[in-house]
């Protein structure tokens, strides 16, 4: 009945693996990982430690045999915020993921609009622009704003 609990909450938790996860679990870890749960509850810290001592020896393994190795997306030929907001989606929640959304709409919105001034010949002065940006993601940092002033 736990275990049956357990597996539910893993499948409503499920994230797929980062490119530096997989270069640290490997195969092996992942299985080690699963069977953590099924060893005694005395045994199930020290082998935490463990996989995850083993995970770090792999990073350090993979950087160390791939100097040259380049995660990061600015080694891409191109890049954005869309690009940004893809690859973070899946660790979201649906109301971080649906917040985002809303960001991306509105930017592209922005842009459609810029266009259009562009289009029709109006100057558009960049801090005109900057300061009508801040001014329309204020609804994002509003809430943090609050927790912070009480």
């Amino acid at each position: 009945m736990a275990g049956d609990r357990m597996m539910e909450e893993q499948q409503e938790e499920s994230y797929p693996l980062t490119p530096i996860d997989k270069i640290a679990n490997g195969n092996s870890l992942l299985i080690l990982k699963a069977l953590l749960p099924y060893l005694p509850s005395q045994k199930q810290a020290g082998a935490a430690f463990l996989v995850k001592w083993m995970e770090i020896q792999n990073i350090r393994n993979y950087y160390h045999t791939h100097p040259a190795a380049d995660l990061t997306a600015m080694a891409l030929p191109s890049h954005s915020v869309t690009d940004l907001f893809q690859s973070i989606a899946p660790f979201c929640r649906r109301g971080q993921r649906e917040m985002m959304e809303q960001f991306q709409s509105m930017m592209e919105m922005m842009k459609l609009l810029e266009t259009m001034q562009d289009f029709s010949g109006g100057e558009n002065n960049d801090e005109q622009s900057e300061s009508g940006f801040r001014k329309s993601t204020e609804w994002i940092t509003e809430p943090e704003q609050n927790l912070m002033d009480e």
